[in-house]
């Protein structure tokens, strides 16, 4: 029984902050080129995508490169170390990443699905081609184009994730590692490229963050879960 309520007070929380927060991304489809949001931010409103454009079609491949390697230095490295060293419990810092992460998955997902909502179904019948083919996500709205380059950015400190585990001294798999530096490539690449099919994934992953973290925040507070609500049962 605790654990059945624990799972409905989990999902109450999660679909809480989602419509609080889509109350300032409510969805109007009348035609424009963008949804109607009820409440922009300034520094959203402020976002230009031609002012890092340049920059990204310069650069990605070489932040990729540079985090990556520092991050596979790390991950062996640190296995090392940490091999004849006790382990941190962290519970602190790591419940405060995880609150911060699932925040911040939720805000960008609040902010990019409109968008998305908008091309599929405001786009005079042929919304999923739009959605495909044309990164007006990034070019035409500068709120789901703001929250696309955070998502890509975000990509580089969630890499801090390992080093918890590694201080922790628990289990590293090799999918763990393997996905953060495949989605790490993926995001910059396409960012730079502004590749259109890109909104689906910033969509999708921004939204099992918020759950995975969500779970993750659960979890380091020690409060039960069922089995069912496992990262790996929710899928990435």
């Amino acid at each position: 029984r605790r654990t059945t309520a624990t799972l409905e007070e989990l999902f109450s929380y999660i679909l809480f902050l989602l419509t609080t927060i889509m109350k300032i991304s409510s969805i109007n489809n009348n035609g424009a080129l963008v949804p109607n949001y009820s409440y922009i931010f300034h520094f959203e409103q402020e976002f230009e995508h031609s002012d890092v454009k340049d920059w990204m079609e310069q650069n990605w491949s070489r932040v990729c490169l540079l985090a990556s390697s520092v991050y596979m230095i790390i991950i062996f490295g640190g296995q090392y170390i940490m091999s004849a060293r006790e382990r941190f419990e962290m519970q602190n810092v790591l419940t405060f990443w995880n609150i911060f992460l699932a925040l911040f998955s939720l805000m960008g997902f609040s902010r990019t699905l409109p968008e998305l909502f908008h091309v599929l179904f405001s786009s005079r019948g042929d919304g999923l081609y739009h959605s495909l083919c044309i990164p007006s996500f990034i070019e035409k709205d500068r709120v789901s184009g703001f929250w696309s380059l955070m998502f890509v950015i975000s990509k580089v400190p969630e890499l801090g994730d390992t080093l918890f585990i590694i201080l922790r001294k628990q289990r590293l798999i090799f999918l763990h590692w393997y996905h953060h530096v495949t989605v790490l490539l993926y995001s910059w690449y396409s960012y730079s490229e502004y590749t259109a099919v890109a909104r689906w994934f910033i969509v999708m992953n921004y939204l099992v963050h918020s759950l995975m973290y969500s779970y993750y925040t659960f979890k380091t507070l020690k409060l039960l879960l069922p089995h069912e609500t496992s990262p790996n049962n929710i899928g990435q």
